[in-house]
């Protein structure tokens, strides 16, 4: 009965610990610094996104004022990452966190100034018909067209 009682006690142990091990899910971390292509001085602030190959958001974050990002906490999959900031080409690749891959360092990106999103801006300023002067109110007449 003692040793009935003892099998009883290791096969649940064993199933318990099976059990625990699956439950626990690979988180992989990705790492790098984003620099200007041109300067190459660290860019701050840009954008780091982080979706599956279907297009849905896993998560996101922001480089600091060096450069560097650090994101935690990406389960095992396949994915897609975007480096996005305004006035630049959006840089896209591929990662993989794996039980072997869970840690990527992707070294420094460059992004590139993205000459078409640059476009030239004409401001026009335009001043009132009637000017009131200390003494006077001033009326230019023909500048309204009318």
């Amino acid at each position: 009965m003692k040793s009935f009682f003892n099998l009883i006690l290791v096969l649940f142990c064993s199933y318990s610990f099976l059990a625990f091990n699956s439950k626990i899910s690979l988180d992989g971390t990705i790492n790098g610094q984003v620099i200007d292509a041109k300067t190459s001085l660290p860019m701050a602030y840009v954008n780091i996104i982080v979706k599956t190959v279907k297009d849905s958001l896993v998560t996101s974050g922001i480089t600091l004022e060096d450069g560097t990002f650090e994101i935690n906490e990406i389960p095992e999959g396949s994915y897609s990452l975007s480096l996005q900031y305004i006035g630049y080409k959006t840089h896209q690749q591929s990662l993989t966190i794996s039980k072997k891959r869970e840690k990527l360092n992707l070294g420094v990106i460059k992004l590139e100034e993205d000459i078409t999103a640059l476009d030239e801006v004409t401001v026009i300023a335009e001043t009132t018909t009637i000017q009131q002067k200390e003494d006077r109110k001033v009326i230019t007449i023909g500048k309204d067209g009318s």
